[in-house]
């Protein structure tokens, strides 16, 4: 609720009782606290205002409510399902996850287009340059094919390619000419459709 409030407390551990009686709560606040910021008054201002209006009742035990039931009972479902509170859905389950490829292939493009899809402002170089990396990857996994999700895969392959590419380049500071990247992506699509890849030998039959 105050969690900048709560930080120049300095006294952490009272109760809600002890900490209205006689406004204790305030006398508690290291007002000369070398942080002070506009954000510790705004929230002192907006917890004032909630304490104002707290009547406590001596004789009546406590009731805690869970505020993410409607029942007010506590459930696990409801505390996992909090965890994503705020998040946005994508289609990169489908996009990745799903579709085949070698599992450290998933496992590093997922990381790398997570934290592309962090990075204000990165947006694709090519076609219309308002959409979003999640929205232009998506949009060319939707393209019209015999196969969508052969199409996927290879989208996959071809990251994949160029992420090794990208490493040798920087790590061992060896460049291959692109005609080369593009023929090692097509051996490289023989070896998965091979490995089991039946969705992507249909798209490059």
């Amino acid at each position: 609720m105050a969690p900048a409030v709560y930080n120049i407390s300095t006294r952490k551990n009272r109760n809600l009782r002890e900490a209205l009686e006689n406004n204790n709560w305030v006398c508690d606040l290291d007002l000369h606290n070398a942080h002070l910021s506009p954000t510790h008054f705004r929230e002192y201002c907006d917890l004032w205002h909630q304490v104002s209006q707290t009547r406590l009742h001596p004789d009546t035990p406590d009731d805690i409510t869970w505020k993410l039931t409607a029942d007010g009972i506590f459930k696990t479902k409801s505390a996992y399902e909090a965890q994503f509170i705020g998040s946005s859905s994508t289609s990169f389950e489908a996009l990745i996850w799903k579709s085949w490829a070698p599992p450290k292939c998933k496992v590093r493009i997922w990381a790398t287009i997570n934290t592309w899809a962090r990075i204000e402002g990165l947006r694709p170089s090519v076609g219309q340059p308002f959409l979003s990396l999640h929205d232009w990857w998506a949009k060319l996994a939707r393209v019209p094919s015999n196969d969508t999700r052969g199409l996927r895969s290879l989208i996959m392959l071809v990251i994949w390619e160029i992420w090794l590419e990208r490493n040798a380049r920087i790590f061992k500071h060896k460049e291959t000419p692109c005609p080369m990247v593009i023929s090692r992506i097509k051996d490289q699509a023989s070896c998965w459709m091979a490995a089991g890849a039946k969705h992507l030998t249909v798209l490059l039959a």
